[in-house]
């Protein structure tokens, strides 16, 4: 949606196809993270502008199956929890660093980058709410949920 919003046509590619995709002018653009970008060295692939405007933020999140964590005891469980959750402080700060740093290395290889100021975040923001109630219903998000979550955001950017 966001993508169709700003007048690009979406579509999902597969992670390895896309420098080959990139080069081969089968899109024109994409979104990702600073650090897959330079994982990826994409700058091969014609990358050469970036527009960071902080849309996506990665949530890296422990995973286990059910059988092991049902193998863990309740003590060994509520550890886990715990210690990832006093820890999101740290992850979220490594997360930042990462990207800066991956800012960098594109910078070096030729990626320009923009950055929207607040002001323009923010405007952008209030033209996308106006559709907000249409997209909730397009991906069937419920009403409720969407007045929860404006109930905690409100009209923050």
């Amino acid at each position: 949606w966001r993508a169709r919003f700003v007048g690009a046509v979406p579509n999902t590619t597969a992670w390895p196809n896309v420098p080959l995709a990139l080069s081969q002018g089968t899109f024109d653009a994409l979104v990702s993270t600073n650090e897959s970008l330079a994982s990826a060295k994409l700058w091969d692939a014609g990358v050469k502008y970036g527009f960071e405007d902080h849309q996506f933020v990665a949530e890296y999140i422990p995973m286990v199956s059910l059988a092991f964590w049902e193998k863990l005891s309740p003590e060994l469980q509520k550890l886990m929890t715990d210690l990832w959750a006093q820890n999101i402080p740290t992850y979220r700060a490594n997360m930042a660093a990462a990207q800066a740093k991956a800012r960098q290395t594109l910078e070096e290889h030729g990626v320009k980058f923009a950055d929207p100021t607040p002001q323009q975040t923010a405007a952008e923001r209030q033209k996308m709410l106006v559709e907000q109630d249409e997209l909730a219903k397009e991906i069937k998000v419920s009403p409720d949920l969407v007045k929860l979550v404006m109930a905690d955001v409100g009209n923050a950017s």
